[in-house]
């Protein structure tokens, strides 16, 4: 009787790990978000930036549960990232956006009314949160 119950023990051991999914080990080194600029011969008030990133890293299975686009208005741009005259962090969800099959975000000098702005990406899950360094742009040529 001993050896039917080690036997399905076993069995039911085999299966649990054959049927297991993996999770992909989700980086920041492996996720990249290129800003593309509005033409030089764009006028000032409609210059934008977009911000576009690779939709199909997004729709894999991972163990983060956000992923966020960062955007933070600056109003004293002197200061590049350092900045301390700063307006409300804008939070993207780009899993929900990718889901929605958006792959970019378009960033415009007169919706953000700012002249300039920082950017990263924020990873969130079950080791807490990780950020990319700040990335800055700034809408004046």
């Amino acid at each position: 009787m001993k050896k039917v119950y080690f036997k399905i023990l076993v069995v039911l051991l085999i299966c649990n790990f054959s049927f297991s999914q993996t999770k992909t080990n989700f980086t920041l080194e492996n996720f990249k978000i290129n800003l593309t600029e509005s033409p030089a011969s764009t006028s000032y008030i409609d210059t934008y930036a977009n911000l576009k990133w690779d939709a199909g890293l997004m729709n894999k299975e991972t163990s983060l549960s956000k992923i966020y686009l960062e955007i933070v208005p600056i109003m004293d741009c002197w200061n590049n990232v350092n900045a301390t005259d700063l307006k409300k962090t804008i939070f993207i969800d780009l899993k929900n956006e990718s889901v929605k099959k958006v792959n970019n975000h378009m960033i415009t000098h007169k919706n953000l009314a700012s002249k300039c702005f920082k950017w990263r990406i924020r990873f969130v899950g079950k080791q807490g949160n990780q950020m990319t360094s700040w990335n800055y742009h700034l809408f004046i040529k």
